[in-house]
């Protein structure tokens, strides 16, 4: 018996079977109602707290993603001199840079749309973290920037 109902209902058709011979009534039917017990208090919170943390290890995993391919396009850029290049031929630094955080941030866009647009699907209610949210991508950019040079190569990246 693999089923979680089997222990209930395999007994019904043993009863059953004996009712229609005592009774000597082969129509007999003998009914079993099966009601589960409803969700205790400590499911439910089981349940609230295990939706958290699908909404931390996914937003986690999307921006760790995110994250490495920003990082491993600046440091393969850096490694074929493609900014030398572009700076040779009048491109000032500040506009490579600016145009560069423009576009990597517009990346992390949708992925702070999924991320809040999730909590308020499942109906969470962690104001103070869909403002982190909005934040995340401007702290974020400036880190991979920085730590973006102690890589040699784009594998390690």
């Amino acid at each position: 018996m693999t089923c979680s109902d089997c222990g209930n209902v395999y007994p019904q058709y043993v009863y059953e079977s004996i009712l229609k011979i005592a009774t000597n009534d082969p129509k007999f039917k003998f009914k079993v109602r099966n009601t589960p017990y409803p969700l205790t208090a400590k499911l439910l919170n089981l349940k609230k707290g295990t939706d958290s943390a699908v909404i931390v290890f996914m937003s986690s995993l999307s921006v760790s993603v995110l994250s490495a391919m920003i990082v491993g396009y600046i440091v393969s850029e850096r490694l074929k001199n493609l900014k030398h290049m572009q700076t040779m031929t009048g491109l000032r630094l500040d506009a490579y840079w600016c145009g560069n955080f423009i576009v990597d941030f517009i990346k992390f866009i949708p992925i702070v749309i999924v991320m809040t647009g999730g909590q308020k699907l499942l109906k969470k209610n962690y104001d103070t973290s869909v403002y982190s949210f909005l934040v995340f991508p401007l702290s974020n950019l400036a880190f991979l920037y920085s730590f973006s040079f102690l890589f040699s190569n784009e594998s390690a990246a």
